[in-house]
């Protein structure tokens, strides 16, 4: 059988063929102490925030069950209409709220991201003087308004920090805390309405879990770097950047 004869090599055609690149980092030992450090100085404090605002978000069914509709006087139909209003805010400012971040605060992200938890947990501090069905809903769409960008700009923030293929396990961490405040919501809800007081408990629950976020807002500003520079120590890890 005749072998065919390769048309390319016939024609006399001459294939470079482009060496190689590496995509190993040239210095393994101080990207690994650079991402070490990340992981203790960035992860703790976005999880931290994401867990407060899935907690601010939810804790609504834990003040329903404190006696909330029966002191505001409304329905159970009311009642989940102002759990699920909270998107009409939050879905259509999500994208806006990052290009804010990014055309108006690139360089001073954590202040942004910080101010924006001071004022979604004022909202929600400010949600235990509901005293109608009104009065719950502008609280909601505040609420939503105010978280709206939260988990699209921090997902950014580990973007710039990280190399892509650490993101994920990064980002895998948000949802690990958004689980656990879906879990321990409820049992942190039963133990602030154990308090026995002048207030309703329902209101306890806002009142603390609110000032809980509004104290994680100034950690999100004196603790999170703004660039992956100021988190690197030395030339090598500078390098690795």
């Amino acid at each position: 059988m005749l072998e065919s004869e390769d048309p390319v090599k016939g024609a006399g055609v001459v294939v470079e063929v482009a060496p190689s690149v590496s995509t190993e980092c040239p210095f393994p030992s101080a990207h690994k102490r650079l991402v070490r450090r990340m992981d203790w100085r960035i992860m703790p404090i976005l999880s931290a925030m994401y867990f407060l605002s899935a907690l601010d978000r939810s804790n609504i069914g834990n003040a329903k069950v404190a006696g909330m509709n029966t002191d505001i006087g409304i329905s159970d139909a009311q009642y989940s209409t102002a759990v699920s209003i909270v998107y009409a805010t939050y879905l259509p400012f999500m994208l806006p709220g990052v290009l804010l971040m990014m055309r108006c605060f690139n360089d001073k992200k954590r202040e942004y991201l910080g101010c924006m938890v001071a004022l979604w947990s004022l909202v929600s501090t400010f949600t235990m003087f509901a005293s109608g069905y009104g009065s719950l809903l502008a609280c909601r769409l505040l609420l939503g308004l105010f978280e709206a960008s939260f988990f699209t700009s921090i997902s950014l923030i580990i973007s710039d920090f990280y190399f892509q293929s650490e993101l994920s396990q990064r980002v895998s961490y948000l949802f690990a805390a958004s689980a656990f405040s879906s879990a321990f919501g409820g049992l942190i809800g039963t133990g602030i309405t154990k308090i026995s007081s002048g207030l309703a408990p329902w209101r306890y629950i806002y009142l603390i879990e609110g000032l809980l976020s509004f104290a994680g807002s100034f950690w999100m500003m004196f603790g999170m770097p703004n660039t992956p520079e100021e988190v690197a120590h030395g030339e090598e890890e500078m390098r690795v950047l």
